[in-house]
C-alpha cells in the first residue's frame, strides 16, 4: 500500500514535459499502480 502512495505522488511531482519524454517509465509505473490497487 505504501509503494502505491510513492508512485502516486511521484506521478504527481512529475513536470508535464518530463512525462513527454518517459512515456514508457510512465506506463511501466501505471501497471505498478494497476498491480497495487489489486493487492
Amino acid at each position: 500500500m505504501r509503494s502505491k502512495l510513492y508512485f502516486y505522488l511521484l506521478l504527481n511531482v512529475q513536470p508535464p514535459p518530463l512525462w513527454g519524454a518517459s512515456l514508457t517509465v510512465f506506463a511501466q509505473m501505471n501497471g505498478l499502480m494497476l498491480e497495487a490497487i489489486k493487492m
